[in-house]
């Protein structure tokens, strides 16, 4: 645990006893393919906009995964935010300012244009890390949904509306009641983020989602029945998660 927490700073942290938890009542961002979720293994997948693992898992497992051959079509992916009410009672994020402005950006942008939702986190995460003082914010959520062909103005609505509030509040709830290990303000609490659940089952040991190879989430995925072409290479059909 302690050469994670020396990575990952003030995101990590044992595991959350609340890996049974399914949602239930709370509203989902979704991005996938055609066919009906409910005839698809569900990929549930929470990060932080600004957290460098975060990043590097989208950048490289995240995105290879969803683009690999069938994939997108046969997963009904799911997105959460790590957010949670901090201490002065406005909410708190991975390397953010009090209101988490980035994750606001992202939640608006997701609320906008599902089915976009990948190609914008996929600039996000090529971008690196925005530092103290975080400036920038803005001009890179609108390069990122210009890049994705989501309506900024839209995003802009967004960001300064009640919605963008209930927004904000809804993955505050969402976080907090299924990771209540991780629901706990103040600097130095971990969020235990990028957290990836499929069909409810938590992947990697101790809930490091990172740790998980791209072999074996495409072994696992393929594992519940979905007929993608990805399922068929060799290179996952003797991996073990």
């Amino acid at each position: 645990v302690q050469a994670r927490c020396s990575l990952r700073s003030f995101l990590c942290g044992p595991t959350s006893d609340s890996s049974m938890y399914r949602h239930s009542g709370l509203a989902l961002l979704l991005f996938g393919g055609a066919a009906t979720a409910d005839s698809k293994p569900v990929f549930d997948y929470t990060f932080a906009s600004n957290c460098p693992v975060c990043k590097s898992f989208g950048n490289t497992t995240l995105k290879a995964l969803y683009g690999a051959d069938g994939i997108a079509d046969a997963v009904d992916f799911q997105v959460h935010a790590g957010v949670r009410m901090g201490l002065f009672k406005d909410y708190e994020c991975v390397l953010e300012k009090p209101g988490c402005p980035m994750t606001r950006y992202m939640l608006c942008a997701l609320d906008t244009k599902p089915a976009n939702i990948m190609a914008y986190l996929n600039c996000w995460n090529e971008a690196a890390v925005i530092r103290w003082p975080y400036t920038g914010v803005a001009s890179r959520a609108q390069a990122c949904a210009e890049r994705s062909e989501i309506d900024w103005q839209l995003i802009s609505a967004c960001i300064s509306s009640d919605h963008g509030d209930q927004l904000m509040e809804r993955e505050a709830t969402y976080f907090t009641e299924r990771f209540p290990d991780f629901a706990h303000a103040g600097p130095g609490k971990p969020f235990g983020v990028p957290h990836v659940y499929i069909d409810g089952e938590e992947m990697g040991a101790k809930g490091w989602a990172e740790k998980v190879p791209y072999d074996g989430y495409v072994h696992k995925l393929c594992g519940t029945g979905i007929k993608a072409a990805a399922c068929h290479s060799p290179e996952t059909a003797q991996v073990v998660v």
